[in-house]
């Protein structure tokens, strides 16, 4: 079941979209506080994980 879940969630970005949201809420709420800083490394990693599986999920050419 959590694989079925995780498979629909990565190729729309569904989990990136909701970091970059909570990322620009905690930014503009609490501008006082560096809380945000904790989504901003959570969504350059989901960047660049989705960067990494690009080219693992293209179909070989022969």
């Amino acid at each position: 079941m959590n694989g079925q879940i995780i498979s629909s969630l990565v190729p729309f970005g569904t989990a990136s979209k909701l970091v970059l949201l909570l990322d620009a809420i905690f930014f503009l709420t609490m501008n006082a506080t560096t809380l945000h800083f904790a989504f901003s490394v959570t969504l350059s990693k989901l960047y660049t994980n989705s960067l990494y599986a690009t080219p693992n999920s293209r179909a070989s050419f022969e």
